[in-house]
């Protein structure tokens, strides 16, 4: 005769942790400062690897020069002032033949709008849309907008005036008085190239990720 053992009464479960690395956190997270990819994964109780290695890619595609000046400008509401600028012409055209791309931000939640154009003069057609789409969600009026002295953007001076907008302008041929969207065409187009690099894409699929 043998004594057998007998099994415990309830299976025992076996937990399995999978911890990813730094890196593989700044591709999914579309390669963010390091600050930023510190706090999310912490944050959201993820776990990963402490270690971290600068990301090629950002450091291809990230070089800029020092930050402009902050502006004395100033907004206590949403629409109170607009900033606004138009990018392109790209090398070439996105999948649906679109060379620019102009960008409103509200100063007041840094809320930005982003619309792709084919043309820079396609603007006259596309604020008018904006300013319908954003008044009636917001409930209140656009009151400032500034900009640089694009001739997209002086052909709607007469349209301003007719709304009540105060149209304010750069001086020429310094852009860092217009800096709110500059720094923020710069943190779309850094991205985007390290998106596509980073995937092998092509760079007219360049606006197709902008609107995402």
């Amino acid at each position: 005769m043998y004594k057998i053992s007998c099994l415990p009464p309830h299976p025992q479960s076996h937990h399995i942790h999978c911890h990813s690395s730094f890196s593989t956190w700044h591709s999914h997270l579309r390669h963010p400062t390091s600050s930023i990819l510190h706090h999310a994964p912490k944050a959201n109780v993820i776990p990963f690897y402490s270690s971290y290695v600068q990301c090629s890619d950002c450091l291809a595609h990230k070089s800029h020069k020092l930050p402009f000046s902050k502006s004395t400008l100033s907004s206590s509401q949403a629409l109170e002032l607009i900033y606004s600028d138009v990018w392109g012409p790209a090398p070439s055209s996105s999948i649906n033949g679109h060379f620019y791309y102009v960008i409103f931000i509200n100063h007041f939640s840094i809320c930005v709008w982003l619309y792709p154009i084919k043309d820079k003069y396609d603007f006259f057609h596309i604020f008018p849309i904006l300013k319908s789409l954003v008044e009636n969600q917001l409930n209140t009026k656009i009151k400032t907008f500034y900009s640089d002295n694009g001739h997209e953007y002086l052909t709607l001076r007469s349209f301003f005036q007719t709304h009540g907008i105060t149209h304010l302008t750069t001086l020429p041929y310094i852009l860092k008085y217009n800096e709110f969207s500059k720094r923020k065409h710069r943190h779309l187009i850094e991205t985007t190239r390290c998106l596509l690099y980073h995937a092998s894409l092509p760079f007219h699929f360049g606006l197709m990720l902008l609107k995402l």
